[in-house]
Formats: structure tokens, sequence, C-alpha cells
């Protein structure tokens, strides 16, 4: 099969559209279709393809953190940043398009995003407090955007692995369309892999990312409260689960 032929069979079965932020839904994973489609001719693995997303976004942060800032590395880094979210959209669609898709890779898949999710955070307040002169005060936002991204991938994570404990079916999201997709673009990760290039802009990045704070402890909010309701409605675990919970564990 051609590059082509996989780009086909790769359009008939995406994820669901409803309810996925603009930027990820309309650039990322058609990009990471691309990438899954020669991917595939090349024989490669899907795990292959998350260990490259991994490096690309280490190599982003590291220009990031390690090099004075400058309008060309915020550019560089932020590139490095977005093809990594690329190949972290054409890892899932390669396995989908194998076959292969396996608990081993989605765990490495979670594993990596759970990183990342506080890495970019640390790395801005690392060169923002090596490289920027700026308020110490400032360097609050990614220190607070680093637990609001680590509760939001958690409450995620868990609210989907008790939905399939409990054998609950997906909800599905109704209505929105397009309007909610670009609603959703503050909290897409890709714009803040991109938004990364201007962080040698001074005020103008710092009064920015303080609006994508905002806008993802908004969404936030709306998620846990969602979760809480969905999780409340489906009874107690099952007892071979609940034999496996840490003693440590809050009922």
């Amino acid at each position: 099969m051609t590059v082509t032929g996989n780009l086909r069979q790769l359009a008939a079965a995406q994820k669901t559209s409803r309810g996925v932020p603009a930027y990820t839904l309309y650039v990322n994973r058609p990009a990471g279709r691309f990438v899954a489609a020669v991917a595939h001719e090349l024989r490669l693995t899907p795990n292959q393809l998350t260990g490259a997303s991994g490096a690309l976004t280490v190599a982003g942060l590291a220009v990031l953190v390690l090099v004075p800032t400058a309008v060309w590395s915020s550019v560089l880094a932020a590139l490095l940043l977005a093809v990594g979210y690329v190949f972290d959209s054409a890892d899932g669609q390669l396995a989908r398009l194998r076959g292969s898709g396996g608990p081993v890779g989605e765990w490495l898949d979670h594993l990596l995003d759970a990183g990342k999710s506080v890495a970019v955070h640390s790395a801005i307040l690392v060169a923002g407090y090596r490289f920027l002169d700026v308020d110490p005060a400032v360097l609050l936002l990614p220190l607070t955007f680093q637990v609001v991204a680590v509760m939001t991938f958690s409450s995620g994570l868990l609210t989907d692995l008790l939905r399939r404990v409990k054998g609950a079916p997906k909800p599905v999201v109704t209505g929105g369309g397009g309007l909610r997709s670009l609603a959703k673009l503050p909290v897409d990760s890709g714009v803040l892999c991109l938004f990364v290039a201007f962080f040698g802009a001074g005020a103008v990045f710092w009064i920015g990312y303080a609006v994508l704070l905002v806008a993802a402890s908004g969404y936030l909010a709306v998620h846990l409260i969602a979760s809480w309701r969905a999780l409340s409605g489906l009874g107690p675990a099952p007892a071979a689960v609940r034999a496996t919970e840490p003693e440590g564990a809050v009922s």
C-alpha cells in the first residue's frame, strides 16, 4: 500500500472530532496522519514514533532552558515542541493502521504525556528565572500552570479508567461542533507549544500565558464538576478492584 492509500485508510478510521480543540483537529491530526502514513511505508513502529515525540519535546525544552532567550531560540523551541506534538498524534494513528495497538504502547504514550504536561511549564519557569528580568511573582504562573496541568491530565485519565472498570459507555459529546472546537483553542496543547515562540517578547508572553492559565483553570473546573457527577452515579468499584487499592487510598 502506498502513502496515499495509507492516508485514505487512516481518514476512514479517525477518532471522533466532537469536542476536540481546533488546532488538534484541523492541524495536528492531519499532520500526524501524514507522518503515520509515511512511517508505515518505512516499517517504523508506533513506539518508535512515541520515542521520536519524546526526543523532539526534550530538544525543544533544552533549547528553551539552555540557550539564552532570543527570537530565534524561542521560535526553534516552539517548532520542536509542535513537531513533537505531531508525532504524539502519529503514533496512535500508526498503531491503528498496523492493527498493533496494545497496553504497552498506551502506557508509554500516557507516561510521556504526563511528563510533558509538567515539563513544558517547568522549562518556562527555569528559563524565565535564568534569562529574563521578571518580577519573581510572575514565576508563580508556571508553578500554578503545573498544578492545573497535572490535575487535568490525572482527572481525565482516572475518569476514563473508572468508567471502563464499571463498564460505563463513553459519554457522547453533542452540540457545539466547530464552535466548541474553537472555544477550546486556549486549552489546546498545540497552541501552548506554538505560543512558546513568544517567550522572548517580554510582557506580551506573560500576559498571553496568564490568559492561557485562566482558560485552563476554567476548563479544569468544568471538567472536575462533570467527572464528579458522572462517577457519582456509577456506584462502588467491584471488590476485585478495591482489593488492589494501596493501603493509603482514601475511600
